[in-house]
């Protein structure tokens, strides 16, 4: 898989919002890539002033008692718990359902404050592997044969034109474990993982599963219509 297929986030993504210009030092943190655990993932953590200063932060009590941060928890949970759940739906009535969950968790990370990160701590949360394929495989049958869709990667950019295919099973499952590991540094319950998670399920809106959310509403948007 290249550079577009895999998001290119570690610097491509940063690159592209103007967030690496005029930095000084840049810490990237690769704690969850394939050798470290089982995540297959990796998260970005940028602790310079200058990254910080790009967003409009507030102090973690205010982010905490805002309307956005209740809801976002609301329907992070709900979504999760749909995609465990072992509800026997398939094809289109799955697909009209994963919709649903997919439109309100967008809505969610987009208007979720940032959080003025006091703290850096590297929670040791895991997913287990065999857990996660399990899930992936049974993500696959209810999906059918809704899976692969096509698009372009950046549609705002007129130089770029390839066509490339995505995988809406990839999709989900990216935006779960985002979601899955934040929901669960979240309900540590302790102030340093209140913030880390908020700030994490904001940073990954933006970098990652945001993209992955709104692409997989595109191809269902299209599956739906067959």
């Amino acid at each position: 898989m290249g550079l577009k297929n895999t998001r290119g986030w570690v610097l491509h993504v940063l690159a592209g919002q103007g967030i690496l210009a005029g930095l000084g030092l840049v810490f990237i943190h690769l704690s969850r890539n394939q050798k470290v655990d089982k995540w297959n993932r990796f998260r970005i953590r940028i602790l310079t002033s200058n990254y910080r200063m790009t967003k409009d932060q507030l102090p973690l009590t205010d982010v905490l008692n805002s309307k956005w941060f209740k809801e976002t928890e609301l329907r992070i949970s709900a979504f999760c718990n749909f995609i465990e759940s072992k509800i026997s739906t398939t094809g289109k009535d799955y697909l009209i359902e994963l919709q649903f969950h997919l439109k309100r968790i967008y809505e969610a990370g987009a208007n979720l404050d940032w959080v003025d990160l006091q703290s850096n701590v590297d929670f040791d949360i895991q997913l287990d592997d065999q857990y996660y394929q399990g899930f992936l495989a049974s993500l696959s049958e209810r999906i059918g044969e809704s899976r692969f869709y096509w698009r372009t990667f950046d549609p705002t950019d007129k130089a770029d034109q390839e066509v490339i295919c995505e995988d809406l099973v990839d999709d989900i499952g990216d935006t779960y474990k985002d979601l899955k590991y934040s929901l669960l540094v979240l309900r540590l319950n302790t102030v340093e993982s209140k913030e880390n998670a908020i700030w994490q399920i904001k940073f990954d809106f933006d970098t990652h599963w945001g993209d992955h959310c709104m692409n997989a509403l595109y191809g269902i948007h299209y599956f739906l219509k067959k």
